[in-house]
């Protein structure tokens, strides 16, 4: 049952690809990838917000993490930095959807 729903799934797909308008499966897979990747930039935009610091003397070592003068524009500008991730992360998704449309023009 399972691989007849697969083959009629593939019959569709295709015949939506040669008639140019994208099967309810490959919306699918988008909407999900979507969701999945603006949850992922979510949390790990708030981890990089809430453990830059933490994160940044780990990176960066213990005796240049003491120095303020360089942790504080570091840990900055990788808060502002991780403010990019859900856009980020979604723009990537939505690029290769598009590419894998064939309409990346």
């Amino acid at each position: 049952a399972a691989a007849a729903r697969q083959r009629a799934a593939a019959a569709a797909a295709a015949e939506g690809a040669a008639a140019g308008r994208p099967s309810p499966d490959s919306e699918s897979v988008v909407r999900i990838a979507a969701r999945l990747s603006l949850a992922c930039g979510l949390l790990a935009m708030l981890v990089l917000v809430a453990f830059a610091p933490l994160l940044l003397s780990l990176y960066v070592g213990a005796e240049t993490a003491s120095n303020a003068a360089i942790l504080a524009p570091a840990v900055a500008y990788v808060r502002i930095r991780a403010l990019s991730l859900p856009a980020a992360l979604l723009s990537g998704v939505l690029s290769a959807a598009l590419l894998g449309a064939k309409d990346s023009l």
